[in-house]
């Protein structure tokens, strides 16, 4: 269980990322996958999980 400080730190972590991946102009760039796969697996932490005041 995530408690409401950790989900914040998450959707914030969540938001650097996906604001980084924008500046990557290569699609071959091997970021993108350590990004894309970062990302996924964020979203589906905060979107799964339940939050605990």
């Amino acid at each position: 269980m995530l408690d409401s400080i950790e989900r914040r730190l998450m959707e914030r972590e969540l938001h650097f990322l996906q604001r980084m991946k924008k500046h990557i102009t290569n699609p071959q760039d091997p970021r993108n996958h350590i990004i894309d796969e970062h990302i996924s697996l964020l979203q589906e932490v905060i979107n799964t999980d339940q939050v605990v005041d």
